[in-house]
């Protein structure tokens, strides 16, 4: 008898069950779903979890299941702007274009210098940038195109390149062979248009930005171009990028970010790219929450990133939007400033999201392009100091069912 009314708490709950992962902040979290199936907000690790979670570390008296508990998050301490994020979303959707000067993603301000320019990359494969200035705006942007071919053979290649030394720094500066690879065809089509951008636009900002391939295509090059002088030290860099793989290892993460801090790396939801290639697991999490609780996932390990084995770890902040705070329309709106632990590789942004990845996030970029992110309205926005854009619905079927079996099993033990 008793395994028949297991049955039907299960069935029961699988009816009313949420995906309380896609909440990203404790105001949208605290109370979605039914009395059956709800979410709490655990402060502990900035994250929203469904009842009885074997993932959640908090104890039951932290939890916050009530909004009105929910204690306000500080104001971070970053240059992060939501408008320069669409103008940038804009220059990086224009690079899918033969000719971006037609492709009406551009303002009538902006003036194309030289042609656009296709590269090689490794594995008879190639892509595509451009390179232009806006007088009016005081900036020089440089703008790369993403993903070529077949996305999954495309990332396979990724995955398994491994490191490699980037020439003339410290040794152990590791950057995926893939992107170095395709760098090195990139350096010689890319200097003199730049230089000439620079000298038309005197006192410019410079914008460097691409969706996915492109994000990292974007990272290399800025760190090519300050590294070696050929922007000033004067010259103020912005870096935003869209659905970017990892690029490179902790080492050349650390000197990444001392080179250009205002480098924003934006992950929609449950965007599979972000993951790709894979970091080193700290299985104990001691790197993510101190005295965590059992039985939770591990996160990206800093300290494993610098074994002589290759291991990818992101550079940049990250700003995480997830799907629990679209606007009724699904365009990305809330969002959050990712600067918790581990450094780079907040565990409580998108890489909660490992058992729910999802390939289509990785195009709902775009449904921002006409109004804006959230539509024009004012977004939430949290902080962890202290082509479409639905989720995966199977993979959240699935993250909800293992939610809600943990859930029975809390009522019976």
């Amino acid at each position: 008898m008793l395994w028949k009314v297991v049955l039907l708490i299960l069935a029961v709950d699988l009816a009313f069950a949420v995906n309380c992962d896609t909440y990203g902040h404790c105001n949208t979290c605290a109370g979605q779903g039914s009395w059956l199936a709800s979410c709490r907000w655990c402060p502990r690790e900035n994250g929203c979890h469904a009842t009885g979670s074997l993932f959640n570390p908090c104890h039951a008296y932290e939890n916050i299941i009530d909004k009105t508990k929910c204690i306000p998050e500080p104001t971070p301490p970053n240059t992060f702007s939501l408008a320069v994020a669409h103008e940038m979303l804009l220059y990086a959707k224009a690079a899918y274009s033969d000719d971006p000067s037609r492709s009406g993603f551009l303002p009538t301000t902006f003036t194309m210098v030289g042609k656009p320019f296709s590269f090689p990359l490794p594995h008879n494969q190639s892509s595509f940038a451009y390179i232009g200035h806006d007088l009016s705006q005081k900036r020089v942007v440089l703008a790369y195109r993403g993903t070529p071919g077949a996305g999954r053979q495309f990332y396979d290649e990724v995955e398994n390149s491994g490191g490699f030394q980037w020439p003339g720094i410290a040794a152990g500066v590791l950057v995926n062979k893939y992107f170095l690879g395709a760098a090195a065809g990139l350096a010689n089509l890319l200097y003199v248009p730049f230089a000439t951008a620079l000298s038309q636009c005197v006192g410019c900002e410079v914008w460097i930005t691409g969706h996915s391939l492109g994000g990292a295509m974007a990272a290399i090059s800025a760190f090519d171009l300050v590294h070696t002088g050929k922007i000033p030290s004067s010259t103020h860099v912005k870096v935003y990028t869209f659905g970017q793989p990892r690029t490179g290892n902790f080492l050349w993460a650390t000197l990444y970010d001392q080179l250009i801090p205002d480098t924003y790396r934006i992950v929609n939801a449950g965007d599979f790219v972000p993951h790709v290639p894979t970091c080193a697991i700290d299985g104990t999490r001691a790197t993510c929450v101190p005295n965590d609780a059992p039985m939770t996932r591990g996160c990206c390990a800093p300290s494993n990133a610098t074994s002589p084995t290759y291991s990818s770890y992101h550079h940049g902040t990250e700003v995480h939007f997830p799907s629990g705070e679209y606007t009724a329309s699904g365009i990305m709106c809330g969002y959050r400033i990712c600067t918790g632990l581990p450094k780079n590789e907040d565990w409580s942004c998108s890489d909660r999201y490992i058992g729910a990845l999802s390939y289509t996030d990785h195009s709902g970029y775009w449904n921002a392009l006409t109004t804006g992110f959230c539509g024009g309205a004012t977004p939430l926005v949290h902080s962890t100091a202290s082509e479409e854009a639905a989720p995966n619905a199977l993979s959240g079927l699935w993250l909800g069912l293992v939610q809600q079996v943990n859930d029975l099993v809390g009522r019976f033990v």
